[in-house]
């Protein structure tokens, strides 16, 4: 009676075979690319940073440039009356040389005393007067300050961020890290005129 069973040449035959597919098995398994490393994905923990160039918003944001133009406005016109004070000073110097030996001495202390006081007075009036335009700029750079403060508050609370640095105290930043153009978008929106008050206001 025949039976179902293999001879044993006919099992010595299939090992090879078996131990070939086997090795073919492992080596596919060990090329096949391995699981992306948990390092690759993105850190809660890390720190969220920004970088704002304030030298570019000194130099681009429309509220300092009209801060500028006032300024330069207001400087020409108080050198403009310092030199015509200078000039009638000078005349009225050269007035009272003139009558020295025409009055008598009393007199001429007089006129003397009066123009030593006129020299005061005119030197108090711009001193008190750069005072002024020193005052008005530093109120005005304040406003400045204190929007360009606030509106990085405001970025730094939508894009949850934990820290802001200058540009000027970092060696290399990447573009994306750079806020200072929308600070600048805003600055211009919220406050694009800052109003210096006039002499004497």
């Amino acid at each position: 009676m025949s039976t179902l069973a293999p001879s044993s040449k006919g099992r010595r035959s299939r090992w090879p075979l078996l131990i070939a597919l086997a090795f073919a098995s492992a080596l596919a398994v060990a090329a096949s690319p391995a699981p992306p490393a948990s390092a690759a994905e993105p850190d809660a923990n890390a720190l969220r940073l920004a970088v704002v160039d304030f030298g570019a918003i000194r130099r681009q944001a429309a509220a300092v440039r009209s801060i500028n133009d006032q300024l330069e406005t207001q400087v020409a016109a108080y050198q403009s009356a310092i030199e015509k004070e200078e000039e009638a000073l000078k005349l009225a110097q050269q007035e009272i040389d003139r009558k020295r030996g025409l009055l008598a001495a009393d007199a001429f202390a007089v006129e003397l005393r009066q123009w030593e006081n006129d020299v005061s007075e005119a030197q108090r009036r711009f001193l008190r007067r750069r005072q002024e335009l020193e005052k008005a700029r530093a109120d005005a750079w304040q406003q400045v300050n204190q929007r360009v403060d606030r509106i990085i508050k405001d970025l730094a609370q939508e894009r949850q961020l934990d820290v802001v640095i200058r540009r000027d105290q970092t060696v290399f930043v990447g573009h994306s890290f750079d806020i200072t153009g929308e600070v600048l978008v805003r600055l211009d929106r919220e406050l694009p005129v800052v109003e210096l008050p006039l002499p004497g206001g």
